[in-house]
């Protein structure tokens, strides 16, 4: 129970137990032994541990945003480099243009994997655990 504290405005919150005394033969408990425990430090444990766990799944999400990206970045940047190549040599580059085309297509569909995770399992990758976005199960209807 969350019971608000004037003099330090704050709200501290106190786990109340209650255990009813019976005498012998009754029904009705002649006594109630309460007990008030103040658990303010328990509950900013718990709210900081939940935190810590949040932190963690956005660094999975971090993660895993910049591998699914980081492939079809170098891939574009090896495609317009070849591009420059040929431009200075005068050949016709429209197979290069059609690769950036499709890996830009392909970042698109990452983005859109990214944007409808509510659930998620990880991998291990060389840049430690990050999100697998292929097993996430609302993006299954995503085609690669």
């Amino acid at each position: 129970m969350g019971v608000f504290n004037p003099k330090e405005k704050i709200y501290r919150w106190i786990k109340i137990t209650a255990v009813p005394h019976f005498r012998n033969g009754e029904i009705e408990p002649s006594q109630v032994y309460t007990t008030f425990e103040d658990i303010t430090a328990i509950k900013a444990s718990e709210k900081a541990i939940s935190e810590q766990e949040k932190l963690e799944e956005v660094l999975e999400i971090a993660g895993a945003v910049c591998h699914e990206l980081s492939q079809p970045m170098q891939a574009l940047t090896g495609f317009t480099q070849l591009l420059l190549m040929d431009m200075e040599g005068g050949r016709n580059s429209s197979d290069r243009i059609t690769k950036i085309k499709g890996q830009v297509e392909r970042m698109g569909k990452i983005t859109k994997k990214l944007i409808g995770i509510t659930r998620h399992e990880t991998k291990e990758s060389h840049q430690g655990k990050i999100i697998d976005l292929n097993k996430a199960p609302e993006l299954s209807k995503i085609d690669e």
